[in-house]
């Protein structure tokens, strides 16, 4: 199930807390995605709750754009993820898209977004890191990016 909200409660930061595990990931808790999506005066999101067995189990966040929906955030705990992806899809359609886009880097979320129709579009950003630093765990979206906003 998902639910749109208006704001991030604080429950969602246990789940956090599971959905970021082995994942090398900016903060997403309750705190970091109310000032990132709810206080964001002069850009329009759509923030959607997954709820699976009553218990809040993910989020997502859309930005409307005509026919082109754009899903700028997600984190969903793994048994989650394929339903979360569909709901998302039906939300953008719902909000007037024919399509949804996802800019994401994290190699680990890419046969799930195939498996949901989604289809790779143009190459990855670069993206540098230090020694050791684990490539495969990354999880970046364009919601860790500036530019998400309007100029």
């Amino acid at each position: 199930e998902a639910c749109p909200v208006s704001r991030f409660e604080p429950g969602w930061d246990p789940v956090w807390s599971e959905a970021r595990k082995g994942l090398t990931h900016v903060r997403r808790d309750h705190a970091w995605l109310n000032w990132r999506f709810t206080l964001q005066p002069s850009v329009r999101y759509e923030r959607l709750v997954f709820r699976l067995g009553g218990s809040v189990c993910g989020y997502a966040v859309l930005r409307p754009g005509g026919e082109r929906c754009r899903l700028v955030d997600l984190a969903v705990l793994p048994e989650a993820l394929s339903g979360g992806l569909a709901r998302c899809l039906e939300h953008a359609k719902a909000l007037g898209g024919r399509v949804l886009q996802f800019p994401v880097f994290s190699p680990s979320l890419e046969p799930a977004l195939l498996q949901n129709g989604f289809r790779k579009e143009g190459e990855w950003r670069s993206l540098l890191a230090g020694p050791g630093a684990p490539g495969g765990s990354w999880f970046l979206s364009s919601a860790d990016s500036d530019q998400e906003h309007p100029e």
